[in-house]
């Protein structure tokens, strides 16, 4: 699977908007979350990096600051 860019933004395809995410069952809000974490680090695009922050339980490590 290959990302677009445009600009500083990266598109895959066959993503969900958020509010598409948004209007999903919990059932498949859970699903689509799964198919997230399974994707390769080089295959999120941006929308999908919004849904993961926002939504996953999982705990990202950004180091915003480093010495």
């Amino acid at each position: 699977m290959q990302l677009i860019k445009t600009g500083q933004w990266y598109w895959r395809e066959d993503e969900l908007s958020l509010v598409e995410f948004k209007n999903l069952t919990s059932t498949d809000r859970e699903e689509y979350l799964m198919l997230l974490l399974g994707l390769d680090e080089k295959e999120i695009s941006s929308t999908d990096r919004i849904i993961l922050n926002q939504y996953s339980n999982k705990k990202n490590n950004i180091n915003f600051f480093s010495l």
